[in-house]
C-alpha cells in the first residue's frame, strides 16, 4: 500500500474532538469544540465539505453514524444528546437525568433507533430514539465517579464495550428491546481506556490506553503505559 494526503480540511474554527463515517458511503463527520459537527463527503476521491449543523451549546467531543443519513453527537456541558436528520434538516434533543452527571462525553449508536451515552460522572445511559428519558442509567458505572472515556457498540447487536480510568474495561449486554443494561463481564486494564472500536467481524476490539485522559491532563496514572491492546473473543 502506498498513501498520500488528498485533502487538509480547515473549516472547523476549534480542535477536531470526533470523527465518524457512515457505514453506507463516504460520508463522514467531524466533530469540534467550536460547537458544530460538519459533514463531508469522500465520493469524488477529494474530501468535499456538504453542510454544518448547529445546536450544541457547548463544545461537542463524541459524535457517532451508521447508515443512512443520520448521526447522533453529546453536547458535553449542554448536557444533552442529538439526533441529527440531514435529509429532513432537523434534531432531536435528549436530555439525562441530573443524577447522571453534568457532563455528556461519549455517544455510541446501536442501531438507528437506539444509541447509548457517557457522562463524566461514570454514568452510562440507553436510550430509545422514540423516548425523550433513557430505557436505563448504570449510575457509577465504572466506579469512582470519574468520566466514561469511551463507548463502542457493536453495531446492530446488543454487545457493549465501555472504558474509563477504574482499572477495567467492561462489557455490556444492551438490549433496548429489554430496557436492559447489564454489565456481563470486567476486564484488568490499568491507565486511561481513550478508545476503543470493533472490528466488522465483533471479534476483535482494539483499545487505545494512556496516562491521562484524552480531552484534559487534569490526572496522571504514572504507573500505566500508554498502549494500544487488541483483545481476541471467541464468538459462543
Amino acid at each position: 500500500f502506498t498513501y498520500k494526503q488528498i485533502s487538509v480540511l480547515t473549516q472547523h474554527r476549534g480542535p477536531v474532538l470526533a470523527l465518524s463515517f457512515n457505514r453506507d458511503s463516504l460520508t463522514f463527520y467531524s466533530a469540534s469544540s467550536d460547537r458544530t459537527i460538519k459533514i463531508w463527503s469522500l465520493e469524488s476521491g477529494e474530501a468535499l465539505y456538504i453542510d454544518t449543523l448547529y445546536g450544541h451549546q457547548d463544545s461537542v467531543p463524541s459524535v457517532s453514524a451508521l447508515g443512512k443519513e443520520i448521526c447522533v453527537s453529546v453536547g458535553s456541558r449542554d448536557r444533552t444528546a442529538r439526533l441529527w436528520k440531514v435529509a429532513e434538516e432537523t434534531q432531536l434533543v435528549f436530555r439525562g437525568p441530573e443524577s447522571s452527571g453534568g457532563s455528556q462525553e461519549v455517544i455510541s449508536m446501536i442501531d438507528e433507533g437506539a444509541f447509548v451515552t457517557g457522562t463524566d460522572l461514570g454514568s452510562i445511559s440507553l436510550w430509545n430514539t422514540r423516548r425523550k428519558k433513557p430505557l436505563s442509567t448504570q449510575l457509577n458505572a465504572h466506579t469512582g465517579n470519574i468520566p466514561i472515556g469511551t463507548l463502542a457498540a457493536f453495531p446492530f447487536t446488543d454487545l457493549l464495550a465501555s472504558g474509563s480510568g477504574d482499572g477495567y474495561l467492561r462489557l455490556w449486554r444492551a438490549a433496548p428491546s429489554a430496557n436492559e443494561l447489564l454489565c456481563i463481564r470486567q476486564i484488568p486494564l490499568e491507565g486511561f481506556i481513550n478508545c476503543a472500536a470493533w472490528n466488522g467481524k465483533g471479534n476483535v476490539l482494539a483499545v487505545v490506553v494512556g496516562k491521562e485522559q484524552r480531552l484534559g491532563r487534569w490526572e496522571l496514572k504514572k504507573s500505566a503505559k500508554n498502549q494500544l491492546h487488541i483483545y481476541f473473543f471467541n464468538k459462543s
